[in-house]
């Protein structure tokens, strides 16, 4: 089951990727090649490695200035990616902690290991690790700067959920 959320969570950023780089550069990713990237991803269970070199072999994916995707920042659990002149991508996953205060909210808070010169644009994925088709949390609430991505997430039917719950981020901007 995490895997096929990774999954989802990484076809929505590919989906996400391949609308932003429409706009930015001319030439557009196929179906056929969509599905092939999505494959390996599902096949891999690094799909950050997958997703990286898909970045350093496509031409597409590389600025007016011919260059291709930049070395990758880390900074704890965040990482960033240089794309082309202008452009980085970053992502980070967390284990979100059940709080004994208010049990059917938890909070995140991502920092960027590098900034954005603005507000990116970020697609999330949350995943419960349970059976209860039940336990499905959403972001109810959040702040987004160039800096950081924090807020909270709750669970939708507005239960108490023991569930560990792991959530993760993609944001793509110009640095």
């Amino acid at each position: 089951m995490k895997k096929e959320i990774i999954v989802g969570a990484v076809a929505a950023l590919l989906a996400s990727l391949i609308t932003w780089f429409s706009v930015q550069f001319t030439e557009t990713l196929s179906k056929l090649e969509i599905q092939k990237i999505a494959t390996e991803i599902k096949n891999d269970n690094n799909f950050h490695k997958v997703l990286i070199n898909e970045f350093l072999m496509d031409s597409r994916f590389k600025g007016k200035d011919g260059r291709g995707v930049g070395s990758v920042v880390k900074n704890g659990i965040n990482s960033c990616m240089e794309i082309g002149e202008s452009e980085q991508i970053c992502w980070g996953s967390e284990k979100l902690e059940y709080p004994l205060n208010t049990p059917h909210i938890r909070n995140f808070h991502f920092k960027f290991a590098s900034k954005f010169s603005g507000k990116p644009i970020i697609t999330t994925g949350i995943h419960a690790n349970n059976t209860d088709p039940a336990d499905v949390f959403g972001v109810y609430s959040y702040t987004l700067n160039k800096d950081t991505y924090s807020g909270g997430i709750i669970a939708v039917d507005g239960r108490e959920s023991p569930s560990p719950v792991v959530m993760q981020y993609f944001a793509i901007g110009s640095k």
